[in-house]
């Protein structure tokens, strides 16, 4: 087994370290709703999913039990049972004194105590051919269904899936997949991955979604929705990485316009085609959403860094979309925006956090204060609710809604939108937001069956 560089190595162990630390030396806290909870948690949900990247190098039966480190959780429950295979990267690295083995499970990159493997048992999965000279990519496809975000596929060294030992990769859905032969046979297609030929079943691979090839996968989604809303234009949706230039933005925004019913987008009669900076897509930005009077949440919505290199067309088509999103009647909710969530009986009335972990969510009037600003998250298409002030994530419950570190099934939400511009609120159990004692100052919150009742009922303000 090939051992990590120095530098990425001590990269690595001091995050190993904090977690380490934190799943040792953090007591479970008691809530003052009396339920309890921890830091560090066991939900592989909220772990991103992001494949290999690398070829994998072993395999192996476990002979004992064994649990994982995650880079952000510690997972002190999910783990690797007698009997199960995993699939061992190409590298291990020592910290602390312990060694660990980068694994990839589930999709995610996991790491394992060196302790749970007897070394002398790892496999070598088989090696892939390296593409001869008329080996051609033929075209482009992404991997998986690119609106089932909580999914990962096995890249095999031959088209046969029947032996753990051909398992050569794994990539998470959207990657782009370079293809050398679509119908290799029946069940597989030839792709070329990682410099060699590689083979992936025909049935994990889209090729309907192939103009989304090349973007980053954190924008592919929002580019699709983009094109559904005839928001692109047939030139734009490829060569993602390329900056986006002037004449490029001024065709984007007259499509924005027209999509969001705004003013119609006049460009000037002399535009020189040159790379926008971040900086000057901003600028242009801003006069656009000006003179559409979209307002500044769109604007919010769609900037950009200002010290970033640049603006990649897949960039600016997700940002884009990101600003036409929140002008609409319905499903205009958004990540990273901040917004208040008032009653739809007073809406005066808003949800506010306490400071602490674990505290009820209760009503308020509101004040614009940062205890009753909330934003949305979103890891592998599952909703969380979190708040502004301490970065803690609302949890459903039947007694009381209360905030908690992220982790929890519980936090899986989704968002009902109603002809009279008010939105419901349900969780994963199919119950809704509900409020206690009504409309009322101090009023709690619950999650109960739905009802025709008012109270389930809520108002999205961004703020502004």
């Amino acid at each position: 087994m090939k051992k990590i560089s120095n530098a990425a190595g001590r990269w690595i162990c001091v995050i190993l370290v904090l977690v380490m630390t934190a799943i040792t030396c953090v007591e479970p806290v008691k809530a003052v709703t009396g339920y309890s909870s921890t830091a560090w948690v066991d939900n592989l949900d909220f772990v991103d999913i992001r494949g290999s990247e690398k070829p994998i190098q072993c395999i192996y039966t476990m002979e004992k039990d064994g649990s994982f480190l995650a880079s952000s959780y510690g997972f002190r429950n999910e783990g690797v049972k007698t009997g199960e295979t995993i699939y061992i990267r190409d590298w291990t690295y020592t910290c602390n004194g312990y060694t660990y083995f980068a694994v990839i499970y589930k999709g995610r990159l996991m790491y394992l105590n060196k302790k749970y493997i007897n070394v002398s048992n790892l496999v070598s999965v088989n090696q892939p051919k390296y593409p001869g000279r008329k080996t051609k990519v033929k075209m482009k496809a992404v991997a998986g269904n690119i609106s089932d975000q909580n999914n990962w596929f096995y890249i095999y060294s031959q088209a046969d899936d029947s032996q753990p030992v051909n398992c050569y990769g794994v990539v998470p859905v959207g990657e782009t997949l370079e293809i050398t032969k679509k119908d290799y046979n029946s069940e597989w297609t030839q792709i070329k991955w990682n410099g060699r030929i590689c083979y992936i079943r025909k049935s994990n691979i889209s090729f309907d979604e192939a103009y989304l090839a090349g973007a980053r996968r954190e924008c592919q989604t929002n580019i699709m929705l983009a094109q559904n809303a005839n928001l692109t234009y047939k030139g734009i949706l490829k060569n993602y990485n390329k900056k986006l230039t002037r004449k490029e933005f001024n065709k984007l925004a007259a499509k924005w316009c027209k999509a969001a019913g705004k003013v119609q987008f006049k460009a000037g009669k002399k535009v020189k085609n040159k790379e926008l900076s971040a900086s000057q897509y901003n600028t242009l930005l801003q006069k656009m959403i000006r003179k559409t009077q979209a307002g500044n949440v769109a604007y919010n919505a769609a900037k950009v860094d200002a010290d970033g290199d640049g603006v990649t067309r897949d960039v600016a088509i997700s940002q884009l979309y990101r600003a036409y999103q929140v002008t609409r009647d319905k499903d205009y909710l958004t990540t990273g925006l901040e917004f208040s969530i008032c009653t739809a009986d007073d809406q005066n009335l808003c949800l506010d956090l306490w400071d602490t972990q674990g505290e009820s969510v209760f009503l308020s009037d509101r004040s614009g204060q940062t205890d009753q600003s909330f934003y949305l998250s979103c890891n592998n298409g599952f909703w969380r609710l979190r708040g502004c002030r301490k970065n803690y994530t609302v949890c459903s419950s039947t007694k009381d809604v209360y905030q908690d570190f992220a982790g929890y099934d519980s936090q899986k939400l989704t968002f009902e939108y109603n002809d009279d511009g008010t939105v419901c609120i349900k969780n994963i159990d199919g119950l809704y937001l509900d409020l206690i004692d009504g409309a009322v100052k101090n009023s709690h919150l619950k999650f109960a069956p739905k009802s025709d009742s008012s109270t389930q009922k809520f108002i999205i303000k961004y703020n502004e």
